[in-house]
């Protein structure tokens, strides 16, 4: 999803709502989806984790078996963080305001991006820094996901980051730019609510794009645009630096994951929302003979892109799991549900003020998709 899923994803955002970084997406319309656990949601180790549309996971699912006989990876804790917590790279204790960098994604819904493949070669190389030293082999930091929890006035931040030239000394800031074809991007801001540990949104978001630099490329940019989203059953650790902790004995003496037997991070939050039918046709799976999202995810093998009325200017045949209309499962089956755990770790976030893509400096040079 090179970017979110070691796929080039070329987002299209005609219809994508304007989000600076001042503006503050606070919505809790009685209209929205009731989003809770499905009672078919496995959380069974060795077991796939699993969601019905519309409703997001249990934080905490792993679906490694828990074999977890590594332990040979020599990790620099003083550069990289404690790995007996969650490699954090920064600090938040005794602070009011915590920043964080997501540093895992696993993928539940849909399926079709949930796969080994997508989930071990794609989304965790982009979301990995090139760190062997941090036990992070071969990743590219291309995909950044910032949150910041305000615990005084209960407030979250949430949007991605460009690169970082110095993510353990500078830190990220909080991406606030437009693409080459004029749509604008920065972070969704909600209310929350705070019980011990607990940190709930009171709404969703409308409209979250994150960005993804392709190849680590500040210049170079596609969009995921996730829609009516939220965050559920998110724990932080006492002091608020860690959602989630790391596993060394996930690791080889050669830093690589032990795939499918342990995981190298233990999950404490999750999220979901949608993506569209046509939003999905034009994220470009470059890694899989340049087929389209929407193409793969259908089972679309005739041809690069979802299958249409009339040829390519007509509507797509193909149907999804969720309904954007409705916000609901089914019914018209325009998109398709998008569900993941998520595992974070301290960082520093910083103004921006002298990073372009960060202060809404400039057009980036990608393409977000067709306007």
């Amino acid at each position: 999803m090179g970017s979110f899923f070691k796929i080039t994803l070329g987002m299209a955002a005609a219809t994508v709502a304007t989000v600076g970084a001042g503006t503050a997406l606070i919505v809790a319309c009685s209209s929205d989806p009731v989003v809770s656990n499905s009672p078919g949601t496995t959380n069974t180790p060795g077991v796939p984790c699993t969601t019905a549309p519309g409703d997001i996971p249990v934080a905490t699912c792993d679906d490694s078996t828990n074999a977890c006989t590594g332990g040979g990876c020599a990790i620099d804790e003083a550069k990289c963080g404690s790995t007996s917590t969650c490699k954090p790279l920064g600090e938040n204790k005794g602070k009011d305001v915590w920043d964080l960098r997501l540093r895992k994604l696993n993928v539940v819904a849909p399926p079709g991006l949930a796969e080994a493949l997508i989930q071990n070669v794609v989304v965790g190389r982009n979301i990995n820094l090139n760190a062997p030293e941090c036990g992070e082999v071969g990743g590219t930091g291309s995909f950044s996901w910032l949150m910041r929890i305000d615990t005084k006035n209960k407030i979250m931040t949430t949007g991605g980051a460009p690169p970082s030239t110095d993510p353990f000394g500078l830190g990220y800031c909080f991406a606030n730019d437009i693409t080459a074809n004029g749509v604008k991007f920065g972070p969704a801001t909600m209310p929350i609510t705070i019980d011990g540990n607990k940190i709930t949104p009171s709404g969703n978001f409308p409209k979250l794009n994150i960005p993804i630099y392709i190849d680590g490329d500040p210049n170079n940019i596609i969009l995921l645009p996730i829609s009516n989203g939220n965050f559920r059953d998110v724990t932080v650790s006492e002091g608020g630096d860690c959602i989630g902790s790391f596993n060394t004995k996930a690791l080889n003496n050669t830093c690589d994951e032990l795939r499918g037997t342990c995981a190298t991070w233990k999950t404490a939050g999750a999220l979901g929302g949608y993506i569209t039918l046509e939003e999905a046709d034009t994220v470009v799976l470059k890694d899989l003979e340049n087929r389209t999202l929407c193409g793969y995810l259908t089972g679309n093998t005739q041809q690069k892109g979802c299958a249409r009325v009339n040829g390519a200017t007509g509507a797509i045949t193909a149907k999804g799991d969720y309904c954007s209309t409705t916000n609901s499962a089914g019914g018209c089956q325009d998109s398709y549900w998008l569900a993941a755990t998520f595992a974070a770790s301290a960082i520093k976030i910083h103004d921006g003020a002298s990073i372009k893509q960060c202060n809404g400096g400039g057009a980036a040079a990608g393409d977000a998709g067709a306007d």
